[in-house]
């Protein structure tokens, strides 16, 4: 199960393509306004593509390519800023 706690820190790939099964990063057009989030990518076909939430309580999305402003890869995950102290420590990323 892939988690990004709060205040994990993500790498992300502008020249690696996501493929399904990938998590990626994406911003797109959603009821008039852009939204960015971090997702599953289930299916990148024809002229949709279906993003599947880390949070298992909320249904997959299913976007028009053409709404997609922006989807990197993510190729890592990694130190987290504390809570408290506001800098990096270990975490259970």
């Amino acid at each position: 199960l892939l988690t990004f706690p709060k205040g994990a820190i993500a790498t992300l790939s502008k020249g690696d393509k996501p493929k399904a099964g990938d998590a990626v990063f994406v911003v797109f057009n959603r009821n008039g306004g852009r939204a960015g989030h971090i997702r599953i990518l289930q299916n990148d076909e024809h002229e949709k593509v279906t993003l599947h939430p880390l949070n298992g309580k909320y249904p997959d999305e299913i976007v028009d390519k053409d709404d997609v402003d922006i989807m990197y890869k993510i190729v890592s995950k990694g130190l987290c800023l504390g809570e408290t102290k506001r800098r990096p420590t270990d975490c259970a990323c």
